[in-house]
């Protein structure tokens, strides 16, 4: 081969090799710009991940998809647990401020509700979700009840639906909103007028139809008289006087006073008793003896017209006694508590009986007054009052013509929707003007009046005396407790979950 040949064939090799590094690269370049696309690719998905988990919770289509919790068929939305969940952590804490006042409440308004605990186990958060769910479950059971049974709500319920819709179309008017803007202000990213009058419809719809089941049962006298026996100690009452003397150790006070000292006072104290009389002034003088300088001294033994659970937090011994059906007026005893340190020394005045007084049925129409301190408000609500009063007998005097007028016109809106009606009222249950009108022995059916209590003046109607006292707490809770086997049962069969997405994008209310 000739020189010449051999540097062509040379030349042709180093051609090749560099042609092979060329393709070599290339390829190396298609590989690193597939991988940077890549690259590009992924940090573009998870960017649109992170964007859509940040922005699409706060959407309100999207708290309206979501599913917090399922009772049974039903699948409750986040933002209708939301409204739930809201309301019952606004119900707690307003309970709180009129109690305590706003700066007692245990609850920070500047902190998540995630981070303060309520007990050792449980956030606020933890409680008012459980709160809701509970309320969700008794609404949403007892309207699927109600659905499945054909059971509809009745005309004068679907009223409060529309007028409860018109209220609040108004008050979104007023604040110069769109309904739906307002609701979602005031009670969450996706709550709208459609939900809330889907919360208001089943909500009326739940509560119709459990007062339904729990009027539903009828009673004989029978059935009453053997469920009081059972139940004696809860309807019955019983009054008798008490002193008690009790061993104190000496370490709390200078007087200390030991088991045996405490047992020989109880028993001089039983020996001076001979009937009523002597028990109360035994106990004057006990309480002379003990008063500090300047106090008058007053005998306190009397306990009259209590019920078992009174007597038992006195002492259990001392309410087994009162209430047995052995003991007699003028009896006296002297009991032991199982410690040996306590001492009572009781006298029976009443035994144990049923509370024969009559309840009664009575309307009114409240006029309110917000000022009863102010003499001129007093005078303008006496006047509608009367003019109210004035009215009725000009329509007829009748008792459908002043369930009309109530309905109309009444500031009492538990009794509005009954014509003012209040059935199986007992004494002491309403305040002290209303209470004395209703049971005046001269009170008789059709009486008409004007009462003045704290809350302004009510125009009264007596429609007539009713059940016994312990027939009317009897039969009521024979109703609870048929309502409640009732609940039990129906409530089984509805299997609750929840859902952590539905219910961690909810809608805090701070």
């Amino acid at each position: 081969m000739s020189d010449t040949q051999s540097k062509i064939d040379q030349r042709r090799k180093e051609a090749q090799k560099r042609r092979e590094l060329n393709r070599k690269r290339a390829n190396a370049k298609i590989k690193y710009k597939t991988k940077q696309k890549l690259k590009i690719t992924a940090v573009a998905a998870v960017a649109v991940l992170l964007i859509a988990a940040l922005i699409l919770p706060q959407l309100a289509i999207t708290k309206r998809w979501l599913t917090a919790v399922t009772i049974g068929d039903t699948k409750i939305s986040t933002a209708e647990y939301s409204y739930y969940y809201q309301t019952s952590f606004s119900n707690y804490y307003q309970t709180m401020v009129s109690y305590v006042g706003e700066e007692n409440v245990p609850i920070s308004l500047n902190r998540s509700l995630k981070s303060q605990d309520m007990s050792e186990d449980q956030t606020y958060a933890e409680y008012f979700s459980d709160n809701a769910i509970t309320q969700l479950t008794q609404i949403v059971v007892l309207a699927s009840e109600a659905e499945k049974n054909g059971y509809m709500l009745p005309e004068e319920e679907q009223k409060k639906v529309d007028e409860l819709l018109e209220q609040v179309k108004q008050a979104a008017d007023t604040n110069g909103q769109k309904v739906d803007d307002y609701l979602a202000k005031n009670y969450g990213t996706g709550f709208n007028l459609d939900l809330f009058k889907q919360c208001v419809e089943r909500e009326l719809l739940a509560q119709s139809y459990k007062d339904y089941k729990t009027d539903e049962p009828q009673y004989t006298n029978e059935q009453l008289e053997a469920y009081f026996k059972e139940h004696k100690n809860e309807f019955t009452t019983t009054s008798f006087r008490v002193e008690s003397f009790k061993a104190v150790d000496p370490s709390e006070t200078s007087l200390g006073v030991t088991a045996e000292e405490a047992k020989k006072s109880a028993e001089e104290f039983f020996d001076q008793i001979s009937d009523e009389q002597s028990f109360s002034e035994a106990a004057l003088k006990k309480a002379q003896e003990t008063a500090a300088e300047g106090v008058e001294a007053k005998d306190t033994s009397l306990m009259e017209n209590v019920q078992y659970t009174s007597a038992n937090y006195l002492n259990s011994k001392v309410a087994e006694w009162a209430f047995s059906e052995e003991v007699k007026a003028g009896d006296k005893a002297l009991i032991e508590t199982d410690d040996g340190k306590s001492f009572y020394v009781v006298y029976m005045v009443q035994p144990m009986k049923r509370d024969e007084t009559k309840t009664v049925d009575v309307r009114h129409i409240l006029v309110s007054v917000s000022d009863m301190q102010d003499e001129d408000a007093k005078k303008t609500g006496k006047e509608q009052a009367e003019a109210l009063l004035k009215q009725w007998k000009e329509n007829g005097a009748s008792e459908d013509a002043f369930a009309q007028l109530a309905s109309e016109n009444t500031a009492d809106t538990a009794s509005q929707a009954a014509g003012g009606l209040y059935e199986g009222v007992q004494p002491g249950q309403m305040v002290t003007g209303f209470n004395d009108w209703c049971f005046d022995a001269a009170r008789k059916a059709g009486d008409t009046g004007i009462v003045e209590t704290q809350y302004g003046y009510h125009v009264m109607y007596y429609v007539g005396a009713g059940l016994p006292v312990w027939q009317a707490k009897t039969e009521s809770s024979m109703r609870t407790s048929d309502y409640n086997a009732f609940y039990e049962t129906a409530s089984a069969a509805y299997e609750v979950s929840t859902s952590w997405l539905g219910i961690y994008f909810r809608n805090e209310p701070i």
